[in-house]
């Protein structure tokens, strides 16, 4: 069964990129972004570091 928050979190070109939530609209440009998504690749998602939605993020773009 897969996590409703998964959506915040995308498969692209078979790796899974955050959408980051510093990206230019709700704050500060994230330096770790490219056209909203975390610029981080990950092979799975990393479910064990979402939190509940706050009308901003499910999980936190790590930025470099």
């Amino acid at each position: 069964m897969s996590n409703r928050l998964d959506v915040f979190f995308p498969e692209i070109n078979g790796y899974y990129q955050a959408v980051c939530l510093y990206n230019g609209y709700l704050d500060m440009k994230c330096p770790n972004n490219k056209d909203s998504l975390c610029l981080t690749k990950l092979t799975a998602r990393p479910r064990e570091f979402y939190h509940e939605w706050d009308g901003k993020n499910a999980w936190k773009c790590p930025c470099g």
